[in-house]
């Protein structure tokens, strides 16, 4: 079976689910047609005792290549990341969390880190690495690091950003995302 998935990474401590209730509340009245797949679900897993992550996952409809790209699309084209960090900032003085969006068959890794001053981004799309953060000012600034590294080497510079910043590895949110049947809890589902 493919591993590939789209996971919402929170300490416990900043976690509310009302965080992404209003996230997803916000793009349905934002977008025409807020469920365009045939199934929808965000499935909650702890992964230590001080650490959750939520899987999204949607349901292939005609047309699309795989369940995995409507996802991804759905985080990125759609914006749902940055609807749900306005929608923790109006909820929290104080938060974080963290996204993964991963697709080794595509060579696609983003990891990145939102919080009430910004976001950080680490990408790795077929090889090229980027990094798009916000600045003090509120700017955005984006910076090339598609440097002459081998591929590897580029990768983990996306891979290690999430175990640098809260211990979470990319082969810990794998084993999550394979047991999240079993050991995961369904917060929110569109069939």
């Amino acid at each position: 079976m493919k591993t590939c998935f789209v996971a919402l990474i929170f300490l416990n401590s900043h976690f509310q689910e009302s965080f992404i209730r209003d996230a997803i509340r916000k793009t349905e009245a934002t977008f025409p047609m807020a469920h365009p797949f045939k199934r929808e679900v965000y499935t909650k897993v702890a992964l230590s005792a001080t650490i959750s992550v939520v899987f999204y996952e949607v349901e292939k409809t005609h047309g699309q290549q795989s369940s995995c790209d409507g996802a991804i699309e759905f985080f990125r084209e759609d914006n749902f990341l940055s609807i749900l960090q306005k929608s923790a900032s109006e909820k929290s003085a104080s938060f974080a969390f963290y996204a993964c969006m991963y697709d080794p068959e595509d060579n696609f890794l983003i990891t990145s880190k939102y919080t009430e001053q910004g976001f950080d981004e680490r990408q790795n799309i077929r090889g090229d690495v980027t990094r798009i953060f916000t600045q003090a000012d509120g700017s955005v600034t984006m910076e090339d690091h598609d440097a002459q590294d081998p591929v590897a080497m580029r990768f983990q510079l996306v891979e290690n950003y999430l175990n640098d910043e809260i211990g979470v590895t990319l082969k810990e949110l794998t084993v999550a995302w394979q047991k999240r049947q079993t050991a995961g809890t369904v917060l929110w589902e569109w069939k």
